[in-house]
């Protein structure tokens, strides 16, 4: 994990804990900024060097999301879902 991301992901952690994490609609939170993320990079020239590392830490972690549950059916609310897939999930992204 880069340097700055680690800053931020810090400073988050300390913000979430003064602030309450409201842990009921942390995926709606987190998917509404990820789209807003998904349509500001078009352009990564615009980008300081630290937001492409960033990006790229971003795109790194979404592809590893997206294999790890690659066999979920987003249909079947019931299915157990094991959120460190078997092999913890770290935060070295």
């Amino acid at each position: 994990m880069s340097g700055v991301l680690f800053f931020y992901v810090s400073l988050y952690s300390k913000l979430k804990n003064t602030m309450g994490n409201m842990s009921y609609c942390r995926f709606e939170n987190t998917l509404n900024d990820l789209r807003d993320c998904y349509n500001h990079m078009g352009n990564p020239d615009e980008l300081s060097g630290s937001e492409k590392e960033c990006m790229l830490d971003m795109i790194d972690l979404c592809k590893r999301i997206a294999d790890q549950y690659e066999d979920v059916d987003s249909d079947d609310e019931d299915e157990d879902m094991d959120p460190a897939g078997g092999h913890g999930i770290d935060s070295h992204v």
